[in-house]
């Protein structure tokens, strides 16, 4: 289940309509709707819309931690495989360490066993991900997108140094500068480049591009 159907059915369940819930949170009706048909696919304000509709923000934001009407409702389906409720279930959530960019590096040496003693540490949403997994803050403004799927500064970033990069890859990589988040991209002749998503800021075409870890999801908190 995608975010904009838990919204929809948690405002459903409220009894609020995008109006109601639009004046309730200071917002207008149209970003309700936005949010709701999926244009919106980062909004703000998350926690204030998780507790004017009584359910968990991790709920609402990932599909974690199901508020107790939901279970209800899904016990009460009696085995249906084709209710939508049922995919709200994660069988395994890992806890990883926020580590700052100068350590970047030695979390994305698959062959180092790094130490996660004094890192604050978050839950990450994504089942999939590996026991090498952490995580990092976005810094500057490189990864925001006016258009589309965007990384504004301050965003949490989830990274697997045991994925596989594929083309169009959100990815940490080291350059001769240091280690940085871009989309991966890669011409007919197998040459990598890095893409920001802001058009202000341009490629990276450094020849000694190393991809050391693949994004496999973000959390970005007011």
């Amino acid at each position: 289940m995608e975010l904009k159907n838990r919204f929809k059915q948690a405002r459903s369940h409220s009894g609020l309509s995008q109006q109601e819930l639009a004046e309730k949170a200071h917002t207008s009706q149209v970003m309700i709707s936005k949010i709701e048909l999926g244009k919106t696919l980062q909004p703000r304000r998350m926690e204030v819309f998780a507790r004017l509709l009584n359910v968990p923000e991790e709920w609402l934001q990932y599909g974690l931690n199901p508020p107790e009407w939901l279970l209800d409702q899904v016990s009460n389906d009696d085995g249906d495989d084709n209710t939508e409720s049922n995919c709200i279930y994660v069988k395994h959530v890992r806890e990883v360490p926020i580590v700052s960019w100068v350590k970047a590096g030695d979390f994305c040496n698959s062959e180092t066993q790094a130490s996660f003693d004094d890192f604050e540490m978050i839950l990450c949403p994504e089942p999939s991900a590996s026991e090498k997994t952490f995580a990092l803050r976005v810094v500057g403004d490189s990864m925001t997108n006016p258009y589309g799927r965007s990384y504004p500064q301050g965003t949490i970033i989830f990274v697997d140094p045991l994925k596989v990069a594929q083309p169009g890859s959100r990815v940490i990589a080291r350059t001769a500068k240091g280690h940085t988040f871009k989309e991966l991209v890669v011409n007919e002749f197998g040459e990598q480049y890095l893409k920001p998503l802001n058009p202000a800021h341009k490629l990276l075409m450094d020849d000694d591009i190393e991809v050391c870890g693949v994004v496999i999801g973000s959390y970005f908190k007011e």
